[in-house]
């Protein structure tokens, strides 16, 4: 399931400063200076940016003031701080292109002045107003902007701010890996400012993150680190966000009546503070899990009313994720609830493809991949429920080529990397605080103790030899290291590779099974399938593989290609009792290209006698001996009919070129024309795990 995403983008990080009740002092303040000059103007502007949450109308009619007054007074500074609180206050209110109106005439403003921190400000205000439009890509490019112009004033408050909402973007844009490394960098600068506010909304922002890519634990981990930071008051707004992400977590576990009562003690906080956003994340999210829960009638009202709060708001993240979710309704509901709905029962199935294909048009617009992934899948059950099933597993194999791509393994790992190296990073600031006290301590000791100048020459020729020598050797071994990384990712590249083909020919198998409605037939090719490509990506992953996992893996292979074939053809694997197939290792992959080519030009013409392969592994020596033997048309065949064998000589020949090299295998391998068929053998390094 998937819900709408409610980030805390640092809203109030417009101008650095949070919106508070203007207070007596500050009204009294205003009322009696009724002078038009600078001090009025800076409270005009103080008092529109103190309203803008609670009131933007108040916060217009004070920012028109200010906008006026400072034309009046020369100062173009105050004129686009007042352009800026009326963007504000059209923006609370939803209408983002009044607020990139106000926003572009402060900006120009600003930029004629050369006011770069206002610059920043405003290039920053406009990013977060695309990002509420979709238009990620937009508003990266412009708080990458802002975030140039803060570390140029080295403004760390404007560079957390900007970088949260850049984590924000590539949230959306399912970009994990790169949203946690600008969340991480936002809350270690919130951290060193003591700003608890920053910190809050990191910590929720890395919970959001985590929970997309099914970190549970880390995910509640990172909410309740932020719930305790919102503690006061003023932070209802941040303790509403807290609380809809730990209903996501929650709704993700099953829990559903955990999640729909922080769904709704979100809403009403959101309810109470006007916050459009926030009430149509909650409405939909909600509608969502009634629509699990089998209340449909009350999905259908929920989701209904958070799709026109989004479409005023002009979201079209949220809106492909309401019209995704209006599509399943439309499939699940009973008859009775599509009528009240205005829904005649026979047009279910073309109102849910409807609202599928909008949501996925909207999906691809904004270049959403996880929703373009969800959306396929829903179509494919929505087409296999109304019985078209050559479009079901049209959209089955579109979510399956999308899938990989939101998080895959890489992802994962590089998530956990940055995590690892930001923990390693505090503790390293940490240690080198002490260490650096340490330091002045001795160094004020060695000045009372006046050591001997030549005893310092001295020393400091020894650590300049011991220096370079230790850069020497440091330069080498890092050379020597990244020689190791070329080659270990040249020989992955090499062991990972599976015939593009193959994996088509697979395709269009399962796709023939279920044509000629063969159910059980296509779930079992699928199963099997998917269990090969899930052991040849896990070995792939590996230098060497027990040969029990990697004769698995080619078993398997055998099996699906015998059952792809017409003809089918006989197989068998036999490994020498001697070698133990749980403590001894083997290249993963090494036999595979033979295999495939026995088969494929060997076996597969076959029409006059029943194919053949075996595959044996015994001993040799000190070496494993690994033959494969198949009875098929033969390499001699090959070269009348014009055909060429060599992708599997080849990129054995590589592999085992590149093990030789850098493993100092005594590796090789040979070709025997047979007289019906041919025979390979290989002879690898005898690794058995003591």
């Amino acid at each position: 399931m998937k819900q709408a995403l409610f980030c805390c983008c640092c809203l109030g990080a417009l101008i650095f400063a949070r919106a508070q009740d203007p207070g007596d002092s500050l009204i009294r303040a205003l009322h009696y200076h009724l002078v038009p000059d600078t001090t009025r103007l800076r409270l005009l502007n103080a008092v529109a940016y103190a309203y803008y949450a609670r009131d933007p109308g108040k916060c217009r009619v004070f920012a028109d003031e200010a906008i006026g007054l400072a034309k009046t007074l020369g100062d173009a500074g105050a004129q686009a701080t007042g352009w800026r609180n009326r963007g504000l206050s059209h923006f609370r209110e939803g209408d983002d292109s009044l607020a990139l109106g106000a926003y572009r005439k402060a900006l120009d403003l600003d930029a004629a002045s050369d006011n770069k921190e206002g610059m920043g400000k405003t290039l920053h205000a406009v990013g977060l107003v695309y990002n509420s439009q979709s238009e990620y890509g937009l508003s990266i490019d412009y708080h990458r902007r802002a975030l140039d112009l803060f570390m140029e004033l080295k403004d760390s408050s404007g560079v957390a701010n900007a970088a949260n909402s850049i984590g924000t973007n590539y949230l959306y844009l399912a970009d994990y890996p790169k949203a946690i490394e600008y969340y991480q960098r936002a809350l270690q600068i919130y951290q060193e400012r003591d700003d608890r506010r920053g910190v809050g909304n990191a910590y929720t922002n890395l919970g959001i993150v985590y929970r997309r890519v099914s970190e549970v634990g880390k995910a509640i981990e990172y909410c309740n680190k932020a719930m305790a930071c919102f503690t006061r008051p003023e932070d209802f707004a941040q303790k509403a966000n807290v609380l809809a992400n730990l209903a996501n977590i929650y709704d993700d576990m099953d829990d559903r009546e955990k999640a729909l009562r922080y769904y709704s003690e979100s809403l009403q906080i959101q309810e109470a503070a006007g916050n459009e956003r926030g009430i149509a994340s909650n409405l939909l999210n909600m509608g969502i899990v009634y629509s699990e829960l089998g209340e449909y009638r009350k999905a259908f009202d929920h989701l209904r009313r958070g799709l026109e709060r989004y479409k005023g708001l002009g979201d079209k993240n949220s809106m492909a994720i309401a019209l995704s979710e209006l599509g399943k309704l439309c499939e699940r509901s009973p008859a009775a609830v599509l009528r009240e709905q205005g829904i005649p029962a026979k047009e279910r199935f073309s109102r849910a493809v409807g609202y599928e294909r909008e949501a996925l048009r909207l999906a691809e617009e904004i270049g959403s991949t996880d929703n373009q992934r969800d959306v396929w899948e829903i179509l494919a059950g929505t087409y296999e429920a109304a019985g078209d099933a050559r479009a079901a597993l049209a959209a089955y194999k579109r979510f399956v080529l999308l899938k990989d791509s939101v998080v895959n393994d890489d992802g994962r790992r590089k998530i956990m990397r940055l995590t690892m190296q930001y923990e390693a990073d505090k503790k390293e600031a940490a240690l080198q605080a002490g260490f650096e006290a340490r330091q002045a301590i001795a160094a004020a000791a060695l000045n009372r103790q006046r050591l001997i100048t030549e005893m310092v020459l001295v020393a400091g020729a020894i650590l300049a030899i011991a220096g370079w020598v230790g850069f020497r050797f440091y330069r080498r071994r890092q050379a020597a290291e990244r020689k190791a990384e070329q080659t270990e990712l040249e020989m992955k590249a090499l062991r990972s590779r599976m015939n593009p083909h193959f994996i088509f020919n697979s395709l269009n198998s399962i796709g023939d099974y279920v044509l000629r409605n063969s159910p059980e037939e296509a779930n079992e090719y699928l199963s099997r399938f998917s269990r090969l490509m899930w052991l040849t990506l896990e070995n792939a992953e590996h230098r060497e593989v027990l040969i029990s996992d990697d004769l698995n893996a080619m078993q398997l292979y055998m099996e699906l290609e015998s059952k792809r074939l017409p003809k089918g053809f006989r197989f068998s694997v036999r490994v020498d009792e001697s070698i133990d197939q749980g403590r001894t290792y083997i290249p993963p992959l090494v036999l595979q290209p033979f295999i495939e080519n026995s088969i494929w030009h060997g076996l597969a013409g076959l029409t006059e006698r029943e194919g053949c392969l075996s595959v044996t592994i015994g001993k040799d020596g000190g070496r494993l001996h690994c033959v494969v033997e198949d009875n098929g048309s033969g390499r001699r065949m090959e070269v009348v009919k014009g055909k060429k064998r060599s992708f599997g000589m080849r990129l054995t020949t590589e592999r085992i070129e590149l093990l030789n090299k850098t493993r100092n295998y005594n590796a090789n391998w040979r070709v025997t024309d047979l007289a019906e068929g041919t025979r390979v053998e290989v002879w690898l390094p005898l690794s058995v795990d003591q």
